[in-house]
C-alpha cells in the first residue's frame, strides 16, 4: 500500500517511505489514544467514491466503492519514520460505516508512518449501504445518496473527524446508466445516535442524484397516451352502430389491462401513490369513462334519440383531450399531487 500524499508528509519521506518494509513497532506499546487526554485526536479523512454499482429502489439500498483517506499524528511514533504498522501494533480511529448494510472493509489494514509520526493510510468500503428514498415524484424523483462514517468506540471529546477536501472526490463516471449523479458534498459535526450514550464526531457524505426518466417516458407515457387516443375513436363512429363502439372501447379498456399488468415488471411496488401512479389512474378512469359515453350514445340512438347520441360525441372529441391534457400538465408536468395517498 503507498503512502498518501497529505500537506503533513513530504514527497521525501513519501518514497522512501513507500520503498520502507514493516517494522517491528512493540505491540500494544501504543495502543492507546495519542496527544494529550484532555484533547481529542484529530483525524483528518477524506472519502473518494470510486464507484456507484446500482441503487435498489425496493430495498431501499445503494451498492458503492469507497476509499475512506486517513491522517493523524501520533509523536510517539516519531521514531518509527518509513515504517509500515499494522491494526494492533498502533492506536487507529476505528471508524465504522453507521449506515452500511451490506458493507464490507478490508481487514488486512496497515499504515504508514510518515515524518514526525504523521499516520496515514485508506480503508476500502464495498458492498450496500442503506438509504431510505421517498418516491413520491418517481420517475422525476431525486434522491441523494447519503452515509456516515464514525467510531463507535471514541466520542467526540476522544476523536475529532475532520474533512480532507484533498481526499475527497467523486468519479466521473460510475455504473449506473440510469442515473444522473451530480455533486458531492462532505462535511464533519457532532452528532448523537439512538444506540449510543455520548456524541460521536461524524463524517456526512452526500451526492446528489436524480432519475433519468427516458425509460419511462417511453416504455409507459407515451404507450398510454397511445391507447387513450385509440380510445377517442368511439367518438367518430356513427353512434347507431354500438356494436362497432363497443368494441372499439372494449378493445382498447382490454389493452389498458394488459398494458398494466406488463407494467407490474418495471414499475416499483411501493405503499404510496407516485406521479406515474397517479398518471396511470386517471388515464384508466379516463378510458373507461369513453366506454360508458359510447354505450350512453348508442344506447340514445336505440331509442330514436340520434341527435342527442351525436351531440354527446361532439362534445366528447374536444373534451376527452381538454381533460386528459390537462391530466398530462398537471401529473407530469407540474406534478400536482390530486390523490391523498403520499409517502411517509
Amino acid at each position: 500500500m503507498l503512502l498518501l500524499q497529505s500537506p503533513f508528509v513530504s514527497k521525501d519521506v513519501v518514497a522512501e517511505t513507500n520503498a520502507t518494509s514493516v517494522c517491528s513497532i512493540e505491540k500494544s506499546a501504543y495502543a492507546a489514544r495519542p496527544e494529550n487526554a484532555d484533547m481529542p485526536t484529530v483525524v483528518q479523512a477524506g472519502i473518494s467514491v470510486l464507484d456507484i454499482l446500482s441503487i435498489d429502489d425496493i430495498e431501499q439500498n445503494t451498492e458503492m466503492d469507497i476509499l475512506v483517506n486517513l491522517a493523524w499524528r501520533d509523536s510517539r511514533l516519531a521514531a518509527y519514520s518509513g515504517c509500515r504498522a499494522g491494526i494492533g501494533e498502533i492506536w487507529t480511529p476505528d471508524l465504522q460505516m453507521v449506515n452500511a448494510g451490506d458493507m464490507r472493509s478490508n481487514h488486512d489494514l496497515s499504515f504508514q508512518v510518515g515524518e514526525g509520526g504523521w499516520i496515514e493510510g485508506s480503508i476500502r468500503f464495498q458492498g450496500k449501504i442503506t438509504t431510505p428514498r421517498h418516491m413520491v415524484e418517481f420517475p422525476f424523483d431525486t434522491s441523494p445518496i447519503t452515509l456516515s462514517l464514525t467510531s463507535a468506540r471514541y466520542s467526540s471529546e476522544e476523536l475529532e473527524l475532520r474533512v480532507a477536501e484533498e481526499w475527497t472526490f467523486i468519479a466521473k463516471e460510475t455504473s449506473i446508466p440510469d442515473w444522473r449523479i451530480g455533486e458531492m458534498n462532505v462535511k464533519s459535526e457532532v452528532a448523537k445516535f439512538a444506540q449510543l450514550s455520548q456524541d460521536r464526531s461524524v463524517l456526512w457524505l452526500e451526492i446528489a442524484a436524480s432519475r433519468q426518466p427516458d425509460y419511462y417516458i417511453y416504455k409507459v407515457i407515451i404507450p398510454l397516451i397511445m391507447i387513450m387516443m385509440m380510445s377517442w375513436g368511439v367518438f367518430w363512429i356513427d353512434p347507431g352502430t354500438l356494436g362497432a363502439q363497443i368494441s372499439l372501447s372494449g378493445t382498447s379498456m382490454l389493452t389498458l389491462i394488459a398494458f398494466q399488468f406488463s407494467m407490474n415488471e418495471i414499475l416499483p411496488r411501493v405503499g404510496y401513490f407516485t406521479v406515474l401512479d397517479r398518471f396511470i389512474l386517471l388515464s384508466s378512469i379516463l378510458v373507461f369513462a369513453a366506454l360508458v359515453e359510447a354505450i350512453a350514445a348508442g344506447y340514445l340512438a336505440s331509442q330514436n334519440r340520434v341527435i342527442l347520441a351525436a351531440k354527446i360525441d361532439r362534445i366528447s372529441r374536444w373534451a376527452f383531450p381538454t381533460t386528459y391534457l390537462l391530466i398530462v400538465l398537471v401529473t407530469l408536468v407540474f406534478r400536482i399531487n390530486l390523490v391523498t395517498f403520499s409517502a411517509p
